[in-house]
């Protein structure tokens, strides 16, 4: 199967340069080896700038990343492979982040997927246990943490909840066990804890107080 899409790959950089080179007389393929004779990139070239796909492999004959240029600028997927399998895709417009950013573990599974807007992050991001299940969510405006972020316990429930301004923690915090009972209630203030922090026992009853002032108990 490898070998396959290899082959596939290495048609579609032929055919592409084929594209520019009837727009353009200096489109270029280059061509790297390993020394026992075995393709480690191949890289398309207008002139001297890339242009069109790139293709790297480790000297297996596997995949190590395909890119896309556009003069010189990212621009298009690139994925990032670990021993042949995908381990990052990401994509660009114009040598900038600009789409949906995957990550992936050695079994396959997601781990995390964002979101980038010229460069920055923005939206929702999430992060994944192995199983598949959700682990985190943050939203970004502009490349900064913004709003309700929240982490949850393997079996789906509620682990912590924070409030964040500014890329930093701000308003309440709150704390659950795997059974989704309330552990821990308090306030952030420009990311240090501010205030009556409260921890309850698994039944719910109050254990104990503790004051913060500017991120240091009273």
């Amino acid at each position: 199967m490898q070998k396959s899409r290899l082959i596939l790959i290495v048609t579609f950089v032929f055919s592409t340069v084929s594209v520019f080179s009837q727009e353009k007389n200096s489109s270029k393929v280059l061509t790297q080896f390993f020394p026992s004779g075995q393709i480690q990139m191949i890289n398309t070239y207008s002139d001297t700038i890339k242009n069109g796909v790139q293709i790297e492999l480790d000297s297996n004959g596997r995949l190590v990343k395909q890119e896309e240029y556009l003069f010189g600028k990212l621009n298009g997927k690139q994925i990032t492979y670990l021993r042949g399998r995908i381990s990052v895709i990401q994509n660009y417009k114009n040598g900038l982040l600009d789409g949906v950013v995957e990550m992936y573990s050695n079994r396959r599974k997601l781990t995390s997927s964002e979101i980038y807007k010229d460069g920055k992050k923005e939206g929702e991001s999430k992060w994944f246990y192995q199983d598949g299940k959700i682990c985190a969510i943050y939203n970004y405006q502009g490349g900064e943490i913004v709003g309700e972020a929240k982490f949850f316990h393997e079996n789906g429930k509620d682990k912590s909840v924070y409030s964040f301004s500014d890329n930093e923690m701000e308003g309440l915090f709150l704390e659950y066990d795997e059974a989704g009972n309330k552990t821990v209630e308090g306030q952030y203030e420009k990311g240090k804890k501010e205030g009556k922090w409260k921890y309850f026992t698994s039944e719910g009853k109050l254990k104990e107080t503790v004051k913060y002032k500017n991120g240091v108990k009273k």
